[in-house]
């Protein structure tokens, strides 16, 4: 069932809520969407990213020595494509109901999208040279607000005032987070003056930490300093080609807070009375400071 333009608005929301519910692991890195559209893969984009200077001894033989932070960005090259298709006939999209259905199944697609988005990001700093090469390792039974006290001056070590800033993120597995959500000193609402812990099962921050949960493959997680990462994205729109007995439509479906767009490409075959519908998410990453990524693996009581 093909979209059409009174309901794409409809869909574009619940792609966008379900991709960023599940991708607050993007306050972690340093990130531009581009609008517009490009023609091929591999397009260079700008992501901003700014270093500190170095702070020099006056030497009135040298005079002032100037430096170059990085004020301009990091190329990054929107090389990748990610993206749910789905095979939609006119029975089946009849059988579906009304648009609660609908808007259940494309919010778990921008969820999905999102996941598979952190899973290419893990495997990016677990590579050799992308992260600070020493994991610290934490005690899953044991895990609580003490342990995340340790891990915020893990940070402070590398970058003292990143953690004032709120540049640093914890991304915690779901068993870990379990772990900390349990802890009295988070359930007391109290001492946060929110019940979001125990009500809506959400620690936001502590220690200066922004706290993220997710699906972290052999469990564990990651301490990240939003200028380690730069991730980019930007719709590709190529020439449509010429496909036999198909109907092709290419959209965009934007955001308009964060600016990020997704392209929600439809194949429809008249002949079959069926089709495909494709959400597709352009990205590119690249580490800029791997002493800003530091892995977290689980050992002891675990």
């Amino acid at each position: 069932m093909a979209i059409t333009n009174m309901n794409i608005v409809n869909l574009s929301r619940e792609v966008m809520w379900g991709f960023f519910r599940n991708a607050a692991f993007l306050k972690g890195l340093s990130t531009r969407f581009e609008q517009g559209v490009g023609d091929k893969l591999g397009l260079t984009i700008k992501v901003p990213l700014v270093t500190a200077g170095t702070v020099h001894v006056w030497d009135q033989s040298v005079g002032y020595e100037k430096d170059d932070p990085n004020i301009t960005g990091i190329d990054v090259s929107i090389a990748n494509l990610i993206y749910v298709c789905d095979k939609i006939d006119d029975i089946a999209a009849l059988s579906m109901g009304g648009y609660e259905q609908f808007r259940d199944k494309y919010r778990a697609n921008g969820a999905a999208v999102a996941a598979r988005l952190f899973t290419d990001l893990t495997t990016l700093w677990g590579t050799a040279g992308n992260n600070n090469g020493t994991p610290v390792v934490v005690d899953a039974a044991t895990f609580d607000s003490d342990t995340v006290a340790d891990l915020s001056q893990a940070a402070r070590k590398v970058d003292p005032i990143g953690l004032a800033n709120g540049a640093w993120t914890l991304i915690l597995d779901d068993a870990l987070y379990a772990s900390l959500l349990k802890d009295p000193a988070i359930k007391d609402a109290s001492a946060f003056a929110s019940n979001s812990a125990i009500r809506d099962a959400e620690v936001i921050k502590l220690f200066g930490l922004n706290i993220v949960s997710a699906v972290v493959a052999g469990g564990g997680g990651w301490l990240v300093n939003a200028g380690a990462t730069a991730l980019g994205s930007q719709v590709i729109v190529p020439s449509l080609p010429d496909v036999a007995n198909m109907v092709e439509t290419r959209r965009i479906i934007a955001d308009p807070d964060s600016g990020l767009n997704f392209r929600l490409k439809e194949w429809y075959n008249p002949n079959m009375n069926s089709g495909r519908q494709a959400i597709e998410l352009f990205y590119g990453a690249k580490v800029a400071q791997p002493t800003g990524i530091i892995q977290i693996t689980v050992g002891g009581g675990a």
